[in-house]
């Protein structure tokens, strides 16, 4: 995808989300931020890496991601292209 994520944990509600911390040399899609929260992806929520793995797990280079994702206090829809499958 050209991102790297981790998750993160909010203690005020003892939920985690994948968070967008940096975007690979070559990414050119902009349709991702860094510090962007990704809350789901082709309507599956997504909590963890493993959740973030699983989703990316059912696509293929080519294939295009519907995100929900949180950015500043803003939720918005994104169009993510799956380009390199995950080793």
């Amino acid at each position: 995808l050209g991102i790297t994520v981790s998750t993160i944990s909010d203690s005020l509600s003892s939920s985690s989300y994948v968070y967008v911390h940096d975007l690979t040399k070559g990414y050119n899609d902009n349709n991702l931020q860094i510090q962007d929260i990704i809350l789901s992806m082709n309507g599956v929520d997504v909590h963890t890496l493993n959740d973030f793995r699983a989703v990316l797990s059912k696509t293929k280079p080519g294939d295009t991601i519907e995100a929900e994702i949180k950015r500043g206090n803003e939720y918005i829809t994104v169009n993510i292209a799956v380009y390199e499958k995950l080793s």
